[in-house]
């Protein structure tokens, strides 16, 4: 996952990996081992999350920060966060039973 995110932040960021590596001083044996799962000590990740203007979640789990959400994403995000996990589950099953009932209707 490490990896794949890597390569993804890269090139949105109109680079490559080989070039960020070299960039950072890095190892090119490197890249073959987060190809192969690895994942990079944690100031190669600092490193890597401020060189790629990311987070370490970006990057670990593809998580993007609040700034990046538009505002109705925020929105829905700040009413996530205020229920219960058990109204959270209520909730998720709504929104997907309310998207397969409009898919049905088109």
């Amino acid at each position: 996952m490490f990896f794949i995110n890597f390569e993804t932040l890269c090139k949105k960021n109109n680079t490559s990996v080989t070039t960020v590596v070299k960039n950072l001083g890095l190892s090119s044996s490197t890249v073959t081992t987060w190809k192969n799962g690895k994942l990079p000590n944690c100031d190669t990740l600092l490193k890597l999350a401020q060189y790629l203007n990311t987070t370490p979640d970006q990057l670990l789990l593809g998580i993007q920060s609040k700034s990046d959400l538009s505002e109705s994403e925020k929105v829905w995000l700040e009413l996530y966060h205020q229920l219960s996990d058990h109204d959270k589950i209520e909730c998720i099953g709504f929104i997907k039973g309310y998207i397969a009932a409009s898919q049905n209707v088109n």
